[in-house]
């Protein structure tokens, strides 16, 4: 029996003398969707796109999964042909549609007859047709108002078709129907989703994602790439990332600005950056994950502020959702459980301590004018590159300096920067040749918990390094690890960690021990939290104070309960001391204090369960002590 697939569009019917456009569109689309699942032929008729299978080998299940992700399409029915006379539509009715009111208790049946020239009408077709599924399927009965299933048969033009009716399509518009629009891509839930629901209204989706190397790691800037991958199936199988790095510019903001506008400024930074880079690229809006309230940065007031930056209209779709209606769509598109996948972006190094919620334009333009704006966003936009992302493929493109960039000098009156754009990139790939090829030849070996691995050597100061110990995206060491220390560790009630390295060890060891509930020490407030612990800790990686925070929830938990404290690695304790602050303040009592290396001075701590001892390093690689 031959199958096809029925394609109904929604809105694009009432567009009138321009209805062709959208409808060629969405066949371009529909025939990219098909290349991976096999010889189909599309064409359309009456409003309907018919997706017919040319041979035994086309992937009908594939492409109706994968038609589901093409906007403009709002039902797709798997149908079976036949002929156009009630003995071949009543032997389909006959033989297709049994197996799918297998379980069910009532069903009706629909008629739609677009050939006015058959010579039945609807209800005659519908009777006829449910008078054989009764024969058939004697134990199900007849419900018009309220059936479980829908039996649906259409005599068109060229032939009649029989299905158990739709499955709802994406709906929307085509992509590219709209125009193009620059989103700005974290690895957050927000931005994907955002991306996903303008693309759905026919915006066609390329992405700036900013990164911070080495405060951010490379991970996550793949987590990123990996959520552009499953949102570009709903962008006509393909999303460009331009990929900026913000380290200078929030160094710098460290170095001369006010901390609580340090995110401000920083998105200032972000939205003139990515408001260029879609005037280069021809994209007509910028369109970002904000929802009203969620977050300091997310005020009426604060997004006035970021928002003066744009020439472009901003385009904002999860302003007035809910976080449940974001992570609700989230998970339907797929992007859910990457988007919590815990690797740290920009937006959370150099997290102001009390970020301003209400600020005056006044105010942070003074903020702003102790920097070289457009410098930086120059300097910035020089060291971009892109990455092409499709369905299984993720290829990194080597920015072409000629084509991409006007080799100009830049100069701010009264400032210490001058910079030739071209002559810093050059600059700046060469540094990074030379370091890459330093780095190759200085790593630690190490065996910890059975695992062997290489430890890149960073430096720390200009006489010092550090072993770069990572366990984010290494599922085999992160096991390996738990187990081993929770053979060693004292008996305990909750366990906690400071955000962020520390979780996925406390997140395998609470699974290995039966799914116990960890605590976790936050580096910034969030909306759910209540009656919020606070302690300071001095960070080595920033080098700077941050601040951990403990939802009033748990330490109501922690009270009068053994708590062990978990981390990644110990060198000179501060984090761990900040930890063991907070289960003080919470009333609780700290039983014992786990990490997989002990770094340094700190594999002398007697107090201190640990695996394996880390040295530090000398600047020609070699281990001390």
């Amino acid at each position: 029996m031959k199958e096809i697939l029925l394609c109904k569009y929604g809105e694009i019917v009432l567009k009138g003398a321009n209805r062709k456009y959208f409808e060629d569109m969405l066949c371009r689309q529909l025939r990219q969707k098909a290349k991976p699942n096999g010889n189909f032929e599309i064409t359309r008729s009456q409003s309907t796109i018919y997706i017919e299978p040319k041979d035994e080998f086309a992937d009908i299940d594939g492409m109706m999964r994968d038609a589901g992700k093409v906007f403009g399409i709002v039902a797709i029915c798997r149908a079976a042909v036949c002929e156009k006379n009630m003995e071949s539509i009543l032997e389909t009715v006959r033989s297709y549609i049994p197996p799918y009111l297998a379980g069910k208790r009532t069903f009706k049946v629909e008629a739609k007859r677009s050939d006015k020239r058959f010579p039945l009408d609807s209800i005659e077709i519908s009777k006829e047709a449910g008078g054989t599924i009764l024969s058939a399927c004697p134990s199900i009965r007849v419900d018009v108002h309220n059936p479980d299933v829908t039996v649906k048969v259409e005599v068109r033009e060229f032939a009649a078709y029989v299905h158990p009716g739709p499955v709802k399509g994406a709906g929307g518009m085509p992509v590219g129907s709209n125009g193009r629009g620059m989103l700005l891509l974290s690895g957050g839930i927000d931005s994907p989703v955002a991306g996903y629901m303008m693309a759905k209204r026919g915006l066609t989706i390329e992405a700036i994602h900013f990164e911070s190397f080495p405060y951010t790691s490379e991970m996550a800037r793949d987590k990123v790439l990996r959520l552009a991958q499953i949102v570009s199936e709903y962008n006509n199988d393909e999303m460009i990332v331009h990929v900026v790095s913000l380290t200078h510019v929030q160094e710098e903001l460290v170095k001369h600005c006010n901390e609580d506008y340090f995110t401000l400024l920083l998105r200032r930074y972000m939205m003139a950056i990515a408001d260029k880079v879609a005037t280069r690229f021809k994209c007509g809006a910028l369109v970002t994950g904000e929802s009203l309230g969620q977050v300091a940065s997310q005020t009426t007031e604060a997004i006035g502020v970021t928002d003066s930056m744009a020439t472009h209209p901003v385009f904002r779709p999860c302003i007035g959702l809910d976080k449940d209606d974001i992570v609700q769509i989230a998970r339907k598109i797929g992007t859910f459980e990457t988007s919590i996948e815990p690797y740290e972006d920009c937006c959370t190094v150099f997290t102001p301590r009390h970020p301003r919620t209400r600020p005056e334009l006044v105010k942070v333009l003074v903020e702003e004018q102790k920097l070289p704006f457009d410098e930086l966003v120059e300097e910035a936009i020089a060291g971009m590159y892109r990455v092409i992302v499709r369905p299984g493929e993720i290829r990194m493109e080597t920015p072409k300096t000629a084509e991409w960039f006007r080799a100009r000098n830049t100069r701010r009156k009264g400032s210490e920067y001058t910079t030739s754009i071209t002559a810093l990139r050059i600059n700046c790939i060469a540094a990074m040749r030379r370091m890459e090829a330093i780095m190759e030849q200085m790593y630690h070996h190490m065996t910890i918990a059975g695992c062997e691995r290489d430890l890149p050597l960073c430096p720390l100061t200009d006489d010092l390094m550090i072993a770069a110990f990572v366990i984010f995206g290494d599922p085999e060491l992160t096991t390996a690890c738990a187990q081993a220390l929770l053979d060693r560790v004292p008996e305990y009630d909750y366990m906690i960690t400071a955000e962020a390295k520390g979780i996925p060890l406390i997140h395998e060891m609470a699974r290995l021990a039966g799914n116990q509930k960890y605590m976790l020490a936050r580096k910034g407030t969030k909306l759910y939290m209540r009656d919020i612990l606070d302690v300071q800790v001095r960070s080595i990686t920033t080098d700077r104070t941050q601040h951990l925070y403990l939802d009033g929830t748990d330490a109501e938990l922690m009270k009068g309960k053994r708590i062990l404290i978990v981390d990644d690695v110990v060198s000179l304790g501060d984090s761990m001391n900040a930890l063991e602050k907070l289960v003080q303040a919470a009333g609780g009592i700290v039983c014992g204090r786990a990490t997989i290396l002990a770094e340094g001075d700190a594999a002398n701590r007697t107090d201190l369960v640990y695996l394996e001892k880390l040295p530090l390093f000398t600047k020609d690689g070699k281990a001390l002590g």
